[in-house]
């Protein structure tokens, strides 16, 4: 008994020790109720029709270097099941500025009259930026490179009955 204790509490404490934190920093937006295709792709032009939108959030007012995000997005219907979009995101914290472009994909399969079940995928770039002039008496951002860029997506899908909607969202795939 205390053998086989030992063993999972060594096994556990070697899986525990191996994970790998990441931290991210995703865009705030309060207007889900207004786009959900902002954070979920399968949303794609969810209404049946073209539809573009335009974002702009300042964390806090009137105070220097807040944090700000804006972000354009266009969805449209291409066929009877396939919709595309474009997401355009920027966002700006004190040291970071993150640009990025989506390219999405959305496919519905129409299980009845009412029911349906979307899909959706976005990819696209991402690039950051760091303000190093901002810190340049600070040794410990010694070796950030101010400019990186990356691959990143987006993956969804919803269930709709008539008005109810009930769906699954990964914002960052890579």
């Amino acid at each position: 008994m205390k053998k086989n204790f030992l063993r999972y509490y060594l096994l556990f404490w070697y899986f525990g020790s191996s994970i790998v934190c990441i931290g991210q920093d995703q865009p705030v937006f309060s207007q889900f109720t207004l786009n959900p295709f902002q954070f979920n792709p399968s949303y794609a032009a969810n209404n049946g029709y073209l539809e573009a939108n335009l974002f702009y959030r300042k964390q806090w007012i009137n105070i220097e270097n807040a944090p700000s995000v804006g972000a354009f997005n266009i969805q449209t219907p291409v066929g009877r099941n396939v919709s595309l979009g474009l997401t355009l995101v920027s966002n700006k914290t004190i040291l970071l500025n993150t640009n990025s472009a989506l390219a999405t994909f959305a496919y519905r399969v129409r299980l009845g009259a009412y029911h349906n079940l979307d899909f959706g995928i976005s990819s696209g770039l991402a690039m950051n930026n760091f303000d190093l002039e901002a810190i340049a008496t600070d040794p410990f951002f010694a070796n950030v490179v101010p400019r990186s860029q990356y691959i990143t997506g987006q993956f969804g899908f919803n269930y709709r009955y008539k008005n109810f909607n009930i769906g699954f969202a990964l914002p960052n795939l890579f």
